[in-house]
């Protein structure tokens, strides 16, 4: 027999007061789905604008030195000036322009004023010669060892002894000669040439041959430097002029003119004829917006219907589809993001590859649920095939990465593996692009770089989900399995403090969490939420532990022998205040303060009451002795109410049979379940009763002694047994 047979009405003086307030609850409801209609508007609005804004961009951009995606016409007929083409002109035109040289005068001067100085040695040379001819009276006994330009000793005595106007001839001739090679300008390059050149001559002339060897001893010796330099200053006044008359080159374009093909280069002459025709790359087509509102409108109402019906509970909390909304939004970014880098890499658009649309199913799901972390992703890829003007090859990609990520995080246990889910993903983009490359013919270069871009995609993931998730967590105040996994360290601040002030709430609350785990479970609830939010449930009792009944051992005296009835129950019922205290003072989540705040709902504190009955008699108000608390909304907080109980009750049986534990976890639920306390979950009479199984299951293997025997059952067993005795007996003679 189940546990249920009717369900008594009560009404207490609060359910009198909310029907009263009917009417405005009726009123709040309305408004409420009034902002969650002006959520999905403002969601399709947004979308709209951003893919409707990509469209648009695409439509009319053109990118230089890239191919041309379509065959572009001029729309009228334009005349412009062509910066290209001028600039051309005048650079043909400054080409024709030879540097303008001068010769250096100086280097000239100082070229002779070399050669006049070997000359004024020569003539210093003969003075002496002369002087020393006077002081002696035989030219033999004048010493001749004077070196002059490494001269041999017959042109030595052929300089000193010859007459004078010879020598100047010599050096006038040896001036002139220097002067008419050099003087018409002669670079550094064509200085040795020129030097060979005036030796040729000398050699040639009809000069005696002490004269040609003083003149070639001359200019092997002397220093020739460049005598032509380029003049800057008159080199650029000359490309002034040429460049100023120059006449600016006009282009004609007459209307329909195919200015560029579809694949043709965009050269910078054709994409500056482009822009300066205000030609767009196509005419803008307002049937290609209606197509993409048509299609964000389906695929919204897919969204819309697969929320109300199988998650009603993301648009009945306007934060939950805050979120999913803003992850939408991030999703439709990135593919407006990657089509754009695509468009501008020249790869052929492999970059959309990259797009990281698995951190978006990824986020969905450790925030919100699996199945809706698939639906957001599919959606998200096939909004991305759009974007790529309909190559669905990057939405296959894109929906098979996505997929992978929401299987390797549905079970996420920590933060790092978050990062191993890169892995995954890297993976199935490596298969998939292979898969996609063989089909689409991809050439093996082409191949290598999506791949590479896929990887990069696949890390980008991992790092986007994890990079933002803490935010989220924060902002919508979303406690996911990492985070419940995190609060579920024994070494948590308060899990401590409850292990060393309140030992026996502590491990209460550890089997309270044993329960409440098994029972979601069966249910389909979420049974890492129910854990950990027993753990918590019961934190108040650290401000003052030693009255509750599970810290009292080794007392010789109970606190509440001392106190009132309406005492007690004060003390016990403010653990409850207490806890929602210290679980906001340490940072606990507002999902699992729920524990502490529904865990006793309004319940009766019986035990005191029917003391105070005793010392006041009947007349008593039952309200005075109920808890203050909230009852239980969802499935999970409900169950813990009902672990608590049944774990507390169950602990204080004298004989915990298999048959007590059981009719005794049946009467509290009915208890619970008749007193209201469950008017506000959300669980069936068919859950609760997989609950109680539940329950029983695993106080059965904690609490219960020994089973009975039947008796016939044990006599058969005493026999066996004495039986077996004999024989060893036996044996042993």
């Amino acid at each position: 027999m189940g546990i249920f047979e009717r369900r008594i009405k009560k009404e207490s003086s609060k359910t009198r007061k909310k029907r009263k307030n009917q009417k405005k609850r009726h009123q709040l409801l309305k408004t409420r789905r009034a902002r969650r209609r002006a959520l999905f508007v403002v969601l399709y609005i947004v979308s709209l604008i951003i893919m409707g804004s990509g469209y648009l961009s695409r439509s009319q951009s053109i990118f230089e030195g890239y191919p041309s995606p379509t065959t572009i016409t001029a729309s009228n007929d334009v005349s412009y000036e062509s910066e290209i083409l001028t600039t051309q002109a005048k650079e043909d035109a400054i080409g024709s322009i030879s540097p303008v040289m001068v010769v250096d005068q100086q280097a000239l001067d100082s070229i002779s004023e070399e050669i006049q100085a070997v000359f004024v040695d020569i003539m210093n040379l003969r003075e002496d010669y002369k002087q020393k001819m006077d002081v002696t009276e035989s030219e033999s006994e004048v010493s001749l060892d004077y070196e002059i330009l490494d001269l041999d000793q017959d042109t030595v005595d052929f300089v000193i002894t010859t007459d004078t106007i010879e020598i100047e001839m010599i050096r006038d001739y040896a001036v002139g000669l220097v002067r008419k090679y050099m003087e018409a300008g002669v670079q550094f390059s064509g200085v040795e040439i020129a030097r060979q050149n005036m030796l040729e001559e000398v050699m040639s002339s009809m000069l005696p041959m002490e004269s040609k060897t003083l003149i070639v001893a001359i200019l092997n010796n002397i220093t020739l430097i460049e005598t032509l330099h380029y003049d800057d200053a008159a080199t650029s006044r000359r490309i002034e002029e040429v460049t100023e008359a120059v006449d600016p080159v006009i282009v004609n374009i007459t209307q329909n003119e195919v200015l560029v093909e579809e694949g043709e280069l965009v050269t910078p002459l054709l994409y500056e004829m482009i822009t300066s025709t205000n030609t767009s790359i196509r005419e803008e087509t307002y049937l290609g917006l209606l197509s993409i509102a048509i299609m964000l409108a389906i695929m919204f109402g897919i969204i819309a219907w697969f929320l109300f019906h199988y998650r009603p509970e993301v648009p009945e909390h306007e934060s939950y589809l805050s979120l999913l909304e803003i992850l939408i939004v991030l999703g439709l970014l990135m593919n407006e993001i990657f089509a754009r880098i695509s468009m501008a890499s020249g790869y052929e658009s492999l970059f959309f590859y990259m797009t990281p649309v698995a951190a978006i199913g990824m986020l969905t799901t450790i925030l919100l649920d699996n199945e809706t972390g698939l639906m957001l992703s599919t959606i998200i890829a096939l909004l991305l095939g759009v974007v790529a003007d309909f190559h669905y090859e990057f939405a296959l990609v894109a929906i098979l990465s996505a997929y992978i990520g929401v299987f390797s995080v549905a079970r996420v246990g920590h933060r790092g593996d978050l990062m191993k889910s890169s892995l995954y993903i890297g993976l199935t983009n490596t298969l998939s692009i292979l898969a996609m490359g063989w089909f689409l013919n991809y050439s093996g270069k082409t191949l290598a770089i999506a791949i590479g871009i896929g990887l990069g995609g696949a890390f980008l993931s991992s790092v986007l989900a994890i990079g933002t998730l803490p935010y989220f967590e924060t902002i919508f105040k979303i406690t996911t399995p990492v985070k419940l996994l995190e609060f579920s360290d024994p070494n948590q601040p308060l899990l401590r403090r409850l292990l060393l002030e309140a030992p026996g709430t502590y491990h209460h609350s550890i089997v309270v969490s044993n329960l409440a785990e098994a029972a979601a479970e069966a249910v389909d609830a979420d049974r890492l939420l129910a854990r950990v939010g027993a753990f918590y449930h019961d934190i108040g009792k650290l401000k003052r532990p030693y009255f509750f009944i599970e810290n009292q051992q080794g007392l010789d005296d109970n606190p509440h022998d001392k106190l009132s009835p309406r005492l007690s129950t004060l003390v016990i019922t403010s653990h409850v205040k207490d806890g929602l205290e210290l679980a906001e003072e340490y940072g606990l989540p507002p999902s699992l303060q729920q524990f502490i705040a529904t865990h006793h709902g309004d319940s009766l504190v019986r035990y005191f009451y029917s003391k105070a009955q005793e010392v006041e008699g009947s007349d008593i108000k039952e309200e005075e002795f109920r808890y203050d608390g909230k009852r239980p909304v969802s499935k999970e907080a409900a169950i813990v109410m009902l672990a608590d109980t049944v774990e507390a009750s169950v602990r204080s049986l004298k004989n915990p049979s298999l048959g007590r534990v059981e009719g005794f976890v049946r009467k509290i639920i009915k208890e619970k379940f008749d007193d209201n306390q469950l008017s506000e979950s959300k669980l069936t009479f068919r859950e609760l009763e997989v609950i109680a199984k539940a329950f029983i299951r695993i106080l059965s293997g904690i609490y219960h002694q020994r089973v009975e025997y039947p008796e016939k059952l044990a006599k058969e067993v005493e026999r066996r047994q004495d039986q077996n005795e004999s024989n060893i007996d036996e044996s042993a003679k």
